[in-house]
């Protein structure tokens, strides 16, 4: 799996391999811890979001580290 990101330009500006566990079990983690973080208040807006606007980059970094997953080092 990769990640990228890419500026208005459509210059790419970040590449992330993420590296752990069963892709199917992170699924399911990510969506429980979000079902909870909703449930706890966690939530940021309202309406349609992406999961950084719902809930902040830095929640997801550590929901995805707390799942047993890491970021590889850049190519």
């Amino acid at each position: 799996m990769v990640a990228e990101a890419f500026d208005a330009s459509d210059r790419l500006v970040a590449t992330v391999t993420p590296s752990g566990g069963d892709p199917y079990d992170f699924t399911a983690t990510m969506l429980a811890w979000a079902a909870h973080t909703v449930l706890a208040g966690g939530l940021l807006d309202n309406g349609a979001l992406g999961p950084i606007e719902a809930f902040g980059l830095d929640a997801l970094y550590a929901a995805a580290v707390d799942a047993g997953w890491s970021r590889l080092p850049a190519r």
